[in-house]
């Protein structure tokens, strides 16, 4: 079951994406929409169980995500359950969000435990970084996705020679280069990774499951390594 909340970009993805993917996989994609003001994640739910998903995804706002999984914990949902690249559900769902898994390019702090060395410095970095502007609460969000974004643009600026212009700037991001990710995969913006979509400089993505560690916090442990998305659709 894919369930979304409506929206272009939503409906983007429904008209040009699902259906090659539901053709080169052999799979059924059971679509129920949300509207953004007033959303029905019950009766979304019920849309797909009713047509027999074995699986629920949504790539969906933080309080869309927490929402959701409310309703299928609520309706006993048995299959897997995709919580998109969510974090929120996390801390307000307590137990109810262990299981849930979430599709990762930048890797928020539950997943330090399990991230590479490298990334797992740069999270530390980035924790105290949020700390230390009084924004810890916020640490787990997708401020990661700015910041990580932001750090990988740094390496790409400081690699060009002689002053750094709107034009020096563009044709460093066009370099077939490898440019190592700070908090994910390393990316290639000259490399059009899904050639559909040249601007996203990597097709790369992780999935990682909730888990209740030791000392009783919830983590995210690694289900799925990176993987290339595009490499993979194309297999098929």
């Amino acid at each position: 079951g894919y369930l979304f909340e409506r929206s272009p970009a939503q409906e983007s993805n429904i008209n040009n994406v699902l259906p090659p993917i539901e053709e080169a996989f052999g799979i059924e994609a059971i679509r129920a929409g949300v509207d953004g003001g007033a959303p029905n994640w019950t009766a979304a739910v019920a849309t797909a169980q009713a047509g027999g998903a074995e699986l629920i995804f949504a790539l969906a706002s933080e309080p869309g995500c927490v929402a959701m999984v409310q309703a299928i914990r609520a309706a006993n949902f048995e299959g897997a359950i995709i919580a998109g690249a969510c974090s929120e559900f996390m801390p307000k769902l307590g137990e109810d969000a262990v299981g849930v898994y979430t599709l990762l390019d930048q890797l928020p702090p539950s997943a330090k435990a399990s991230a590479p060395p490298s990334i797992a410095e740069h999270l530390t970095e980035y924790e105290q970084l949020m700390a230390d502007a009084g924004e810890s609460e916020r640490a787990e969000t997708y401020a990661i996705w700015t910041y990580g974004a932001a750090r990988e643009l740094g390496l790409i600026l400081s690699s060009i020679e002689g002053e750094i212009t709107s034009a020096s700037a563009e044709a460093a991001l066009d370099r077939d280069v490898v440019v190592p990710g700070w908090l994910g995969p390393d990316l290639n913006c000259g490399a059009a990774p899904w050639p559909t979509s040249p601007a996203h400089c990597s097709a790369t993505v992780s999935v990682y499951q909730t888990e209740r560690a030791a000392d009783g916090s919830l983590v995210r442990v690694e289900a799925i390594p990176y993987f290339d998305a595009y490499a993979l659709f194309e297999s098929k």
